[in-house]
């Protein structure tokens, strides 16, 4: 997703067709997730609350596939809280129906709305994230790997 390393796959391999995988785009949601659960605790810690954030990038960052039963029963006590990381916690979550769309159509339109009910957003870094997938959407680049399944490489 780093530009100078597109542009240089664009010149070397012109034919190529890029694709931005899964693993980094969900990493730039996780780096997201992170960034919130630090301001919130900075905000918390004003308030001598932190300790409701300790031990939460876990089961924050962590599908729940390959959570531990500790990290779960946290996961549950932070969605209790009420806290803004969890907005950003469901944001990735409801993301992940993206990956799971059989056809170029529907994953844009998903992506679409997506990105413009993201924009809503009150958290900055969440903004973010939507921007980022709209520059790549509008370059190409986000919904080849529908293209290659379609085209089956």
């Amino acid at each position: 997703m780093w530009a100078p390393y597109l542009n240089v796959i664009r010149k070397k391999a012109k034919n190529a067709l890029n694709i931005l995988d899964r693993f980094h785009i969900m990493k730039t949601f996780n780096e997201t997730i992170d960034t919130i659960r630090r301001e919130e605790a900075k905000q918390l810690s004003l308030h001598s609350k932190e300790h409701i954030l300790t031990h939460s990038r876990g089961p924050l960052l962590k599908n729940k596939e390959t959570m531990t039963e500790n990290q779960a029963v946290k996961l549950k006590d932070l969605l209790r809280d009420n806290l803004r990381v969890m907005e950003g916690y469901l944001m990735r979550k409801d993301f992940q129906r993206f990956w799971h769309f059989r056809y170029i159509g529907w994953a844009e339109k998903f992506l679409d709305a997506w990105i413009k009910w993201t924009m809503y957003s009150k958290l900055e870094p969440k903004k973010k994230v939507a921007k980022t997938l709209r520059n790549h959407k509008h370059k190409g680049l986000i919904l080849n790997c529908f293209r290659r399944r379609r085209e089956g490489f």
